[in-house]
């Protein structure tokens, strides 16, 4: 909270990054008169930058500006009355919190592939397109992994044996590291030739 002459400006912002927008909400209180009208115009600013001016008509003020990242910032107002009159200003600080994430596979943990045999795999991340997947074989020499599409991927056995393939996402500056998905793979040997 912040105060100047008879008013009160409290601003609080939404607490996760959002990639299209950041939500705000604005009070603004007349001290010396709470039940009083208040209309006017709210100048916002974020970290020094102008974010817009807003109509302020009645107490509460929400808007959306655009995306702030995710770490620790201040925030700067001014209220102009309606009519003209003397400016009040406020100002604080606020945090973005990183976004989460998680990375998504709906199939089996656990696949046996014939010696040759491949697969595919659809494995995608939430939210959807902001970034993209880590993935990797503990031996390619026994299944090899490959991208398809954005969220195919096939798996290729190469040789008898067991190996881990791993998907991850080690974060960014707005969102948070997802937990990592692992499949096992089993290449069986060939099968023995029938004796006749």
């Amino acid at each position: 909270w912040a105060q100047e002459a008879d008013y009160d400006i409290y601003i609080g912002f939404e607490h996760f990054y959002n990639p299209h927008e950041t939500t705000f909400n604005c009070i603004i209180t007349n001290m010396l008169d709470p039940e009083a009208e208040i209309k006017g115009t709210l100048e916002l600013s974020v970290d020094g930058v102008s974010k817009g001016s807003f109509a302020v008509d009645g107490q509460m003020v929400n808007g959306d500006i655009a995306p702030v990242d995710a770490g620790d910032h201040t925030w700067a107002a001014e209220f102009k009355p309606e009519g003209g009159g003397e400016k009040f200003k406020a100002n604080g600080d606020f945090t973005i919190n990183k976004a989460y994430t998680e990375i998504i596979y709906n199939g089996s943990t656990s696949i046996d592939l014939g010696d040759g045999e491949s697969t595919e795999l659809e494995v995608s991340i939430f939210p959807e397109g902001a970034f993209e997947l880590s993935y990797s074989s503990t031996d390619a020499s026994v299944a090899s992994i490959t991208k398809e599409l954005s969220f195919r991927y096939i798996i290729q056995a190469k040789a008898a044996g067991t190996a881990t393939i791993t998907f991850s996402f080690a974060g960014s500056k707005n969102y948070e590291a997802a937990e990592d998905k692992t499949i096992t793979v089993t290449v069986l040997p060939p099968a023995e030739p029938a004796i006749e």
